[in-house]
């Protein structure tokens, strides 16, 4: 079993690298979101044990939400563990303060991935590791046909994904692995793990899908269905892929620009998609806009008055003559201090070797930016949102292109590599 479970891994990462021309494999940078329960202990084990032969550099991360009394301690001594194989491990601590228990583990589940891609950043790595198994497809299947989330949403989570905010891909490898081959694995090899009393709270939604749906599953027959529904997704998402490259211009100051004549000749389900994409790239949001807000968005766009403007996922969408202009409104835009690398509002890569106070540009500042840079046909709001640097008692300066980086498109199409 222990021999069968490192080969299945081993081809997994090989199709999740199989596209990955930019670096050798022993230049990868490789963090590994490290709970300290069964499925990230055993990723890890397992991401140590095939480095061995292909060589990079791993770092293991720990989350200290600090919602139990006991989590700091567990952190600690998953830090023991990480030391005793010789691999680097590193405690992040999220400071939540108040905090409303409706909302707790969707706040978490947010600060968990915003502390992790900020220490990706940092340590410039090439891949994020999440060790979600072929069990949590499953759970994640029943959740979202409970919210009639459709055939998209039924199709599960992505092995592979590019958020907005890093340049570092989040891969995972386990998503064709049973949570008990894993337990196997770790008891195999007499590895401890720590086992989360939040994992048997029926008030949390997963919980209780997992106990009284998931278990009862035909989980083969449901396998077999998501495979299915990823081939359908795949092909959307493929026409929405192509559209933008033939037709869309993505600027390097972060907005976009589309015929309308062309986006409506679109299959209604490929505009979603279009819009989905470009959204998620331009508005700066952690996670996509839902499929209620594209169908809403692209039924708006049937009647646009000339100049009139939208707001969607953290955009402005505007009709000008033959074309739809989208671009990041100014509400929710956060100042922030830069030192070293960081991503701005999920958009621009500032580097800076001294402090930097970054801000928004604002309407006050976006006319003049929008004639320096000669875009005369783009709404004022487009550079409005553009980021620009205050030091001391300073004027306001743009980022330019040696400071700030426009962070590209989203590529969705690289999502889908199936784990079968």
């Amino acid at each position: 079993m222990l021999l069968e479970l490192s080969d299945k891994f081993s081809l997994n990462m090989q199709k999740l690298l199989s596209g990955d021309n930019t670096v050798k494999s022993g230049e990868k940078v490789f963090v590994s979101a490290l709970s300290g329960g069964a499925d990230s202990m055993s990723l890890t084990l397992l991401i140590n044990e095939w480095m061995h032969t292909n060589s990079g550099k791993l770092f293991t991360v720990t989350v200290d939400h600090s919602l139990r009394p006991e989590s700091a301690e567990e952190a600690k001594t998953v830090g023991k563990w990480m030391k005793d194989y010789g691999i680097s491990h590193h405690i992040l601590k999220w400071d939540h303060g108040s905090i409303l228990c409706g909302h707790k583990q969707v706040r978490a589940r947010q600060a968990r991935y915003d502390l992790l891609f900020d220490f990706c950043n940092k340590v410039e790595a090439d891949y994020l590791l999440v060790a979600h198994t072929l069990d949590d497809q499953i759970e994640t299947f029943f959740i979202r046909q409970e919210f009639h989330s459709g055939d998209y949403g039924l199709a599960g989570i992505n092995a592979v994904v590019k958020p907005p905010q890093t340049r570092t891909v989040m891969i995972r490898p386990l998503l064709n692995v049973y949570k008990n081959e894993l337990k196997s694995y770790l008891t195999s090899i007499r590895q401890k793990w720590i086992e989360d009393p939040s994992n048997l709270d029926k008030k949390c939604k997963r919980v209780r899908i997992r106990m009284e749906v998931a278990a009862k599953a035909d989980k083969k027959l449901i396998w077999r269905r998501i495979l299915a529904l990823n081939e359908s997704r795949q092909n959307l998402e493929l026409a929405a892929e192509n559209f933008i490259s033939l037709h869309t211009s993505v600027k390097k100051f972060g907005y976009a620009v589309l015929p309308s004549n062309e986006f409506c000749k679109l299959d209604p389900c490929v505009q979603k998609h279009v819009m989905r994409r470009l959204l998620w790239s331009l508005g700066g949001k952690q996670y996509p806009a839902s499929l209620d807000q594209l169908a809403s968005i692209v039924a708006q766009l049937k009647n646009l008055v000339s100049r009139k403007k939208v707001n969607v996922s953290g955009c402005l969408v505007a009709q000008r003559k033959d074309y739809v202009h989208i671009m990041r409104e100014l509400r929710g835009i956060s100042d922030m201090k830069v030192v070293g690398n960081k991503f701005w509002d999920r958009r621009f890569l500032i580097s800076a070797n001294s402090p930097l106070n970054v801000t928004h540009a604002g309407l006050e500042k976006a006319s003049e930016l929008r004639e320096f840079f000669g875009g005369g046909s783009m709404f004022v709001e487009g550079f409005g949102s553009l980021p620009v640097i205050k030091q001391g008692s300073e004027t306001r300066r743009f980022s330019n292109p040696d400071t700030a980086i426009f962070r590209s498109m989203v590529n969705l199409t690289d999502e889908f590599v199936y784990l079968n």
